[in-house]
């Protein structure tokens, strides 16, 4: 029988991406990023990322950067609002353990990606964890996970989020602002170039139990997770032979830890799920952006800009991939055991692998375009130098028939240089009269010669 006054922990992880508009995506890929601005604000990483990045030598490219963070007494008065309260009128306030408790700016300088990681523990005893795990019969989302959810994500733009992560934001968005001038020598940067979108960030729900206690909490918190979720997965969760069930959803993820020091195991694989997927949509939304341009503009500039993007992006997904097969690699066993099967919920390697073949045939398409049109204008630009040389000559022949008419029959008569040349006054008449007439044939040649050419090209 369990010890009413054992105490359990439940440690809640949301990820969550921050957006760049289109506008200030391009403006990134025409800079070059100094790399010793981030020394200036790199900070501690988290302890999860910490021992992934000794153990595994993996996610070098990631480095936290420092910010002011609010205070645990902002987090608690979230806490005691009704709308952050589990089925209204259950406060998690007096659960929360403050030192375990912690907010994280990861910047990847490789994707130019950057990530906040929110960190929320709760140490909480057995009869009021079954009191908040308990599944609402209602369908308001009013439960233990979505609870937690919504005090950091907005489901809709009207939607209001916690005091603390509310100050999260505002002090991140300025530090980012500030990074991203210095790093990347930016004078001024819009207020909606960088912003924390709505609806993204999925919440893991990490259970750590006294000995043997996992197995009494599993079917409802399982449930729990499955009602709390938007739509059904029918996923199986993931048993391991120390005891830990993995279950790994859509919105939201509960992993049953055999061992407590087995958090910092698994929440790299829960971070590189979410990462991933995360920005292949950050990269779908910009080829968008490329094949709208395309369909409505068709200057040789606009493919040439175009095509420094697809260079740009073709170079984050291939760093992508490295960074996803060194993941792979680092994670050791639990790449069979957990990773393995948990991928096909969300296709991570499928995307990935369509992804950079999409890429790199948009690049070829690009470019064949691109020279198509490049070809079009050096055939404009040389009908334009073939007219010019056509009036030069006409030019030409005007000038040599006002000389002609400036000339008397004492000219031809006279001795000198051309009436040797040609032996008679004659023959050189003849030539004079003839040269318009050789001009103009040489015309009418160079003429049908552009058009055949031409024509053969289209």
């Amino acid at each position: 029988m369990e010890n009413p006054t054992s105490k359990y922990t439940l440690t809640f992880y949301n990820v969550q991406p921050l957006t760049f508009s289109l506008t200030f995506m391009k403006t990134l890929n025409r800079t070059t990023m100094q790399k010793d601005t981030i020394d200036a604000y790199s900070a501690d990483a988290p302890r999860w990322l910490k021992s992934f990045q000794n153990l595994g030598n993996a996610y070098q490219s990631l480095t936290p950067l420092s910010i002011r963070k609010p205070s645990m007494e902002t987090l608690r008065e979230d806490f005691r609002k009704p709308e952050f309260m589990v089925r209204k009128n259950h406060s998690l306030e007096t659960f929360l353990d403050e030192g375990e408790t912690d907010v994280s700016l990861l910047f990847d300088r490789h994707t130019q990606y950057f990530l906040l990681c929110y960190k929320i523990r709760l140490e909480i005893s057995e009869p009021e964890l079954r009191t908040l795990i308990e599944t609402p019969e209602t369908a308001d989302k009013s439960d233990l996970y979505n609870t937690v959810r919504n005090l950091m994500v907005r489901e809709h733009e009207t939607d209001a989020i916690g005091k603390y992560a509310k100050a999260v934001e505002t002090e991140t968005l300025k530090v980012v602002h500030q990074f991203l001038k210095e790093s990347y020598r930016l004078k001024h940067i819009d207020d909606d170039a960088v912003f924390v979108q709505t609806n993204t960030g999925n919440l893991t729900v990490m259970l750590s139990t006294p000995k043997g206690g996992l197995e009494a909490f599993e079917k409802p918190i399982l449930t729990l997770n499955d009602h709390a979720e938007r739509r059904d997965y029918h996923g199986d969760p993931v048993r391991l032979k120390d005891g830990t069930v993995y279950y790994f959803n859509g919105r939201f993820h509960t992993i049953l830890l055999g061992e407590a020091s087995d958090e910092d195991r698994f929440m790299p694989i829960q971070f590189h799920m979410q990462y991933m997927w995360m920005y292949a949509l950050k990269m779908y939304a910009l080829m968008e952006y490329v094949n709208r341009e395309i369909l409505i503009k068709h200057s040789t500039k606009t493919l040439k800009d175009l095509n420094q993007i697809i260079d740009n992006i073709i170079q984050k997904v291939q760093h992508l991939s490295l960074f996803h097969s060194n993941f792979k690699r680092a994670i050791e066993s639990d790449n069979k055991n957990i990773y393995a099967e948990i991928e096909t919920l969300w296709h991570i390697d499928e995307t990935l692998q369509g992804t950079e073949e999409y890429m790199n045939n948009f690049k070829d398409y690009l470019s064949r375009k691109h020279l198509t049109h490049s070809s079009r204008a050096n055939r404009r630009q040389s009908n334009i130098l073939f007219v010019l040389s056509m009036i030069q000559l006409f030019s030409l022949i005007g000038v040599w028939s006002s000389y002609l008419s400036l000339l008397d029959q004492t000219d031809f008569e006279a001795p000198g240089f051309f009436l040797r040349v040609f032996g008679s006054q004659e023959n050189l008449m003849r030539f004079n009269m003839a040269l318009p007439l050789i001009f103009l044939f040489f015309i009418l040649v160079l003429f049908v010669n552009g058009y055949v050419r031409n024509a053969n090209k289209l």
